[in-house]
């Protein structure tokens, strides 16, 4: 399966993310603090794996990596750098996000694998302001316990 990044701005981007150093010093300034504390960045990996579907290489195409979580042994998890390949929003990227994630753990279930908890962090690199909407926000009109 052909995964290839069609702009020449993502493709950029996501061959500096193949340098180790270089990935970590990114998710070391744009994963949340709370987020870092827990994880061991020095002691990252590839992971020989994407989990990019036909239909969503149209918006992103990806970057995983493995990452231990401190404090807990062996437990791994897996940040997926996703390069949203177009250069305006995608207002229902919530959704897509939510395939891929789906797509992952059925990967590894499929794969054997124990279940690595996926943590995407989405690189938007269009002019246009964009705040990601969550998958609540579609649903504001519903009561909270069916939000």
């Amino acid at each position: 399966m052909d995964h290839s990044v069609n702009n020449p701005h993502d493709k950029f981007v996501k061959e500096m993310l193949a340098d180790r150093d270089m990935a970590i010093a990114f998710l070391d300034a744009y994963l949340p603090e709370n987020l870092k504390h827990v994880l061991n960045l020095e002691n990252l990996t590839y992971a020989n794996t994407q989990f990019i579907t036909p239909e969503l290489s149209e918006s992103f195409s990806d970057v995983v990596v493995r990452v231990p979580v401190v404090q807990t042994g062996n437990k791994e998890v897996y940040v997926s750098l996703l390069l949203e390949s177009k250069s305006t929003p995608e207002k229902y990227a919530a959704f897509q996000i939510l395939g891929y994630m789906a797509n992952a753990y059925l990967t590894q279930l499929k794969n054997r694998e124990s279940l690595h908890p996926v943590i995407p962090v989405i690189y938007y690199q269009g002019k246009k302001g964009w705040k990601m909407k969550t998958i609540k926000n579609f649903f504001e009109s519903f009561p909270n316990e069916v939000q």
